[in-house]
């Protein structure tokens, strides 16, 4: 699939995606989301092969006996899907991630877009965390593939929110994007281990200093070591006071 997932592959459905949306006259028109579509024109640019039922269920795309699954949103609305899918076919999971992003305002009142700010965070392997954990069971399938495809985006909120510059709570209208940057694919266990282990814990760890490397919350640091435990890659060795301490295995 990496080889699908190219800047080059990507450029070319991003100017057939925006010459459709300058002929509807504006972001937000398409009846499917612009980033959605951009990402499925990379993946296979014949729409012969888009929205095709297989095991009952629309896909994505479906390339032979394979589908490829884009999900922009949370992952566990896929649930229903990946547990049609995975016991006939290998699915490839699509899940877009902010390398650099610029943010733009659009007023609802006056229609007044702002100018491009951007954002100072950039995302890493580890924000994928909180989605990854909410495909359960289905993670450790063996007929499934995440990609982990790293995007510099345009993002348009309507400044709508509940705080007093009306940013905060806002609504998301629509995310483009402008270059493909990386592409991390996970199929085994020794991918996750690959990715998600990072060798500075050495042998033994708790969950604090599981999120003092990777940055993450408490709480999602502990569902990471939990999505670990259940792939196989870290146990439960020792206690420390009250906290559990952790091996590699």
């Amino acid at each position: 699939m990496k080889e699908r997932l190219t800047d080059a592959r990507f450029q070319a459905a991003r100017a057939r995606v925006l010459g459709e949306e300058q002929e509807r006259q504006g972001i937000g028109t398409l009846g499917e989301k612009t980033l959605h579509r951009m990402l499925k024109l990379t993946v296979e640019p014949n729409e012969a092969c888009h929205e095709i039922k297989a095991c009952g269920r629309v896909a994505d795309v479906v390339l032979g006996e394979d589908i490829v699954e884009i999900q922009t949103r949370s992952l566990s609305k896929l649930s229903p899907k990946l547990a049609t899918f995975l016991p006939e076919r290998h699915v490839t999971l699509i899940y877009p991630l902010p390398n650099e992003k610029y943010i733009r305002w659009l007023d609802p009142v006056t229609g007044e877009l702002g100018e491009r700010r951007k954002s100072p965070k950039h995302a890493s392997v580890f924000d994928s965390i909180v989605e990854l954990c909410r495909l359960g069971e289905h993670l450790t399938h063996a007929n499934l593939t995440v990609c982990l495809v790293f995007l510099n985006m345009e993002e348009y909120r309507y400044l709508n929110g509940w705080s007093a510059d009306r940013k905060r709570g806002s609504e998301r209208l629509e995310r483009m994007a402008n270059r493909l940057c990386d592409v991390v694919c996970l199929s085994t266990p020794q991918d996750y281990r690959r990715v998600f282990l990072p060798t500075a814990l050495g042998d033994a760890f708790t969950v604090k200093d599981y999120a003092r490397l990777t940055r993450l919350k408490p709480r999602w640091a502990y569902a990471a070591i939990r999505l670990l435990e259940r792939l196989g890659i870290v146990t439960h060795a020792d206690t420390r006071g009250r906290e559990h301490v952790y091996a590699p295995t």
